[in-house]
């Protein structure tokens, strides 16, 4: 694993640039758009939880025998480390890119909002940020919209002004800023920025991913912030050594950092979404929309549900799909490296 940080993070002779300023670019069109980041988002929280695993202090089995790839990480690796991400961080606050992707009405919301959360959860410890990002996912309430035939025709859209690349999925006349729980769930859990796609079941799914994500992590910055002072190791990541080997306080599961128990004022729910959709994944109920795919991959969702609600249901709901996961067919880990 170090050897592949050194090359893609580290070697300025191969080194990825910290920006996404050519993703998703259209040649002859343009030469990248704000939707290039959802090919990086979760994919950077993986690596950088990763990091953070590989190079703690703690063994790697029962026989005590720290990790390999702990010997090999030196301080170099982790000031370099740090320098990119920071770098990284400081273009998100300053590209159009994020604003677009950060505040769009759909899956590209809320994958960059869990990817900016753990960059500064883990890394920039940026108190700003975190409040900025777990409060803007939470609101843009339902109430009093109407929405014809279960599409977004009707939504009230704040229209930021950001600009958007030809070629994208959806409403490209501008940034529609919607909240991933409170503007994109309705309160029955119908997702309908979702289900207008030509893929439906497909994004469908993989927003439940997202939302997973990113609710994830909001549990990790309460615990994250709790640690910061009686912190002693200097590795940074989303899952951290304090935070695997202490048992977490009270305040991280308040429902004012903790998406996972956040209602809007609308009743809108991240669990209402999952609870939504059970009975078409099952097969009980026939899904009426569009779609490429017929599999919702909910498989590593249900499961990663029954641990966060203390559920045996959603566990037994799991085993009776019978699906080929995204991520496996077992919980996500890179959102799982904490204690509850």
């Amino acid at each position: 694993m170090v050897f592949l940080i050194d090359y893609w993070f580290l070697n300025n002779a191969t080194k990825m640039n910290p920006n996404y300023n050519f993703g998703q670019a259209f040649p002859g069109v343009n030469d990248g758009c704000g939707s290039g980041l959802v090919e990086i988002d979760a994919a950077l929280v993986d690596i950088l939880d990763s990091i953070a695993l590989v190079t703690a202090p703690y063994p790697c089995a029962a026989s005590g025998v720290p990790c390999p790839s702990r010997a090999r990480w030196t301080d170099a690796h982790d000031a370099g480390m740090v320098a990119w991400v920071r770098q990284w961080d400081a273009w998100l606050r300053a590209s159009p890119f994020s604003t677009w992707a950060c505040n769009y009405h759909n899956n590209h919301n809320a994958a960059c909002r869990a990817m900016w959360l753990a960059v500064s959860v883990g890394w920039t410890r940026n108190d700003t940020m975190i409040d900025l990002l777990i409060a803007g996912s939470k609101e843009t309430s339902w109430t009093n919209t109407t929405l014809p035939n279960g599409t977004h025709t009707s939504m009230p859209y704040q229209q930021l002004g950001a600009p958007d690349c030809p070629g994208c999925d959806g409403d490209c006349t501008g940034t529609c800023a919607q909240a991933p729980i409170g503007g994109q769930i309705l309160p029955s859990g119908f997702l309908p920025f979702e289900a207008n796609r030509v893929n439906s079941i497909g994004y469908t799914g993989g927003e439940l991913h997202n939302l997973f994500h990113l609710a994830q992590i909001s549990r990790h910055a309460a615990y994250i912030r709790s640690r910061l002072a009686r912190r002693t190791e200097s590795h940074r990541g989303v899952a951290t050594a304090a935070a695997v080997s202490t048992p977490p306080v009270a305040e991280a599961s308040t429902p004012a950092s903790d998406l996972f128990e956040y209602v809007s004022l609308s009743g809108s729910s991240i669990r209402g979404a999952l609870d939504f959709l059970i009975p078409f994944a099952t097969g009980k109920e026939k899904w009426p929309h569009p779609t490429e795919s017929n599999n919702f991959h909910l498989f590593d969702v249900l499961r990663h549900a029954a641990h966060v609600w203390n559920n045996a249901t959603y566990m037994h709901i799991a085993a009776s799909l019978n699906a080929t996961c995204e991520h496996g067919c077992g919980v996500d880990p890179s959102v799982l490296w904490w204690p509850e």
